[in-house]
């Protein structure tokens, strides 16, 4: 019997894998120290430092819709309109190419004009996902993961703006989440010490996605590192 700092490596189906491993972990009487995870394993160790039992963790991995199907299949949200930020459809390639073919004051004049028509591009479902693809780096929004997180959080008394310094004060985890720099090129460790003021949500959620899968996250100065 003893502590044992933890490592969970990433792999969509590895998160049942891991909790299996973790209830025989758990029955031989040791304990986890140190945890970190990738992805599938960011998920697991997240879970775990809030504070899950094993029981617990096998119910939220097995989770399953009314209809039967797997709750994670509802990961692969499709993006809406509503998804964009202004800012986001503003700076986009899409209309930047609507600019130039209206050149100096017609800019201004049509302006207006390809806005409402990207609008409405944006509320068909097709041309929404490429927008997303094109534009925000993956096919899917990625949202629904980030509300189940939450409320999966939530239970365990971490809330929607918990950082990862926070999430320590109320767990007394030392949990790492290794996310990677797509712009840069580099893997980031994502903790307490590192990205103090990073939401323990979004830490996960920058850990699962996938380039070109799910939608990029764009990183915010105020989180740290």
């Amino acid at each position: 019997m003893a502590t044992f700092d933890m490592v969970f490596e990433g792999g969509g189906a590895k998160g049942i894998a891991f909790v299996g491993a973790l209830e025989a972990f758990i029955a031989a009487g040791h304990t986890p120290g140190r945890l970190i995870g990738t992805s599938a394993g960011a998920i697991t160790a997240t879970l775990l430092a809030a504070k899950f039992t094993s029981p617990e963790l096998r119910a939220a991995v097995t989770e399953r819709l009314s209809d039967g199907k797997p709750r994670f299949s509802t990961f692969m949200d499709k993006p809406t309109k509503d998804d964009f930020p202004d800012s986001v459809i503003d700076q986009s390639e899409t209309m930047e190419a609507f600019n130039s073919v209206h050149p100096g004051l017609l800019a201004g004049v049509f302006g207006k004009l390809d806005r409402k028509v990207l609008n409405a591009l944006l509320s068909t479902s097709v041309y929404a996902q490429l927008f997303s693809f094109v534009e925000c780096g993956g096919l899917f929004a990625g949202k629904a993961f980030l509300d189940w997180l939450r409320k999966k959080l939530g239970q365990k008394g971490i809330g929607e703006n918990d950082t990862l310094q926070t999430f320590h004060e109320k767990t007394g985890a030392d949990l790492s989440v290794v996310a990677s720099d797509t712009t840069d090129k580099e893997m980031l460790v994502l903790n307490h010490r590192t990205a103090p003021q990073c939401p323990i949500a979004w830490a996960v959620r920058m850990s699962m996605s996938i380039p070109f899968v799910w939608q990029t996250v764009m990183w915010e100065g105020k989180w740290g590192r």
